[in-house]
């Protein structure tokens, strides 16, 4: 690979054979300069580039400053999580005097009792004439069961002659 100060002789001497005058020392000498000021401009755009992804990743940061990542923490956690409810239990007398002193008024209003309707009242009678037959036939058959067991010493009383029915 040629140097840059082999490069600029090889250019003068091209330039004197093509017949074109010689570049002077100070052009070749600014000329330098600016190849220079490239190659360090190259890698300088190479480490501000490396530093930017560096800087980019969270773990630098732990690494370089851990009890201020730590503490960052310990505030997101912080705020980040509600605080637990106050729970207060008062008394009657103490609730008294806050309703009183915050001019709270309590209106306590019993709930009107639902009138049933005209189909539900018809059921409700249904139902309770169905049950009272229910028991009558019921009562009527245990009757029948136990009356058999049981019988008068005498029979059943023959009806007088005189009497009417």
């Amino acid at each position: 690979m040629l140097t840059a100060t082999s490069s600029a002789e090889l250019r003068s001497k091209q330039a004197a054979a093509n017949g074109a005058r010689p570049l002077t020392t100070e052009a070749e000498q600014i000329e330098q300069e600016m190849r220079q000021v490239r190659a360090e401009l190259r890698d300088d755009v190479r480490e501000i580039v490396t530093s930017a992804r560096i800087m980019g990743e969270w773990q630098y940061y732990v690494g370089r400053y851990p009890w201020v990542c730590v503490g960052l923490a310990a505030a997101a956690g912080f705020f980040l999580v509600p605080a637990r409810p106050v729970l207060i239990h008062p008394d009657a007398k103490t609730l008294l005097e806050l309703a009183k002193a915050n001019k709270l008024e309590i209106k306590m209003e019993t709930p009107a009792a639902k009138r049933p309707s005209l189909l539900a009242g018809l059921m409700g009678a249904v139902s309770a004439t169905a049950v009272q037959g229910a028991m009558a036939v019921a009562n009527h058959m245990l009757q029948d069961l136990v009356k058999p067991a049981v019988k008068p010493a005498g029979g059943p009383p023959e009806p007088r002659a005189g009497a009417s029915r």
